[in-house]
């Protein structure tokens, strides 16, 4: 098992506006998520060999492995209130929001 780092499940935002000055028309937002699983695994090692001469060796490995957890970037889209002073009060805006989350079983 191994649980998300602390920064991976702070839940602060960090937004940052679009600038229609640059020409930039989506901002960003990244946070944490306070809601991620521990990456767990299940594992199964097994490996035979054989030494048939001094310096000669036959050997094999088999493994099985069952994880399901995995910690990964997602990005997804929202619109949001604007929080730059640039902007009139109540301006939305789209975003491109990215935190961590959990990704289904793996093999």
């Amino acid at each position: 098992m191994s649980r998300p780092a602390f920064g991976e499940l702070n839940p602060t935002r960090t937004k940052v506006d679009p600038r229609l000055d640059l020409d930039h028309t989506h901002g960003s937002i990244s946070s944490g998520n306070p809601e991620l699983e521990p990456v767990e695994s299940a594992n199964i090692d097994w490996s035979l060999e054989w030494y048939f001469a001094e310096s000669s060796s036959l050997y094999g490995v088999l493994f099985w492995r069952d994880v399901e957890g995995f910690i990964f970037s997602a990005a997804r889209n929202a619109v949001e209130e604007t929080v730059d002073e640039t902007y009139p009060p109540g301006t939305t805006a789209p975003y491109s929001w990215t935190q961590p989350t959990n990704a289904g079983k793996g093999k």
